[in-house]
């Protein structure tokens, strides 16, 4: 049986400013106090793309489910972008990759690089099974190329915040 696993900073690495939202959190790569001061519609894109951005755990959990809400982008007259990767590391190895296809979209003008938001389908969902049951480090990296809301994280073990390893960032 799953549990729900509350969403913590303590959880995710690599953002500097996690933003409550409807859905869940979003992670951003600069403050609140410069994205209020921005005025380039293409530096407030890329600082919402979580590169870097990545969940990290300890746990005994075979199985791991993280809902997530994408916005992908759309560049008109351009082929489509492939959806985003999450990459699962055990104890530091790639273990299993995936997407969460659907989700919101961005239409980019080329010409003078805004966005037009628009809805799309609810969360999706990522899951990785058969995972050892023991315990071990994991990290879920988000993808670098589409923003990425946190809604959910569920497990079949207990999960608590991986240490940390005081190394510099």
């Amino acid at each position: 049986m799953l549990t729900t696993v509350p969403l913590t900073p303590e959880l995710i690495r690599g953002a500097l400013e996690l933003e409550p939202t409807a859905h869940g959190l979003l992670p951003h790569r600069l403050p609140a106090a410069a994205r209020v001061q921005n005025t380039d519609p293409q530096l407030a894109m890329a600082e919402g793309q979580p590169s870097g951005v990545r969940l990290a755990l300890r746990t005994a959990a075979t199985v791991l489910e993280l809902d997530t809400l994408p916005t992908k982008r759309v560049y008109p007259g351009a082929p489509p972008r492939p959806d985003g990767v999450y990459d699962l590391l055990v104890d530091g190895e790639l273990t299993a990759s995936g997407s969460v296809p659907g989700g919101r979209t961005l239409v980019i003008d080329l010409a003078t690089g805004r966005g037009e938001p628009r809805p799309g389908a609810a969360p999706g969902t990522l899951r990785f099974t058969g995972l050892d049951a023991r315990e071990k480090d994991v990290e879920i990296w988000l993808p670098h190329q589409e923003t990425t809301e946190l809604v959910a994280l569920r497990a079949n073990a207990p999960v608590e915040p991986l240490p940390a390893r005081g190394r510099r960032v």
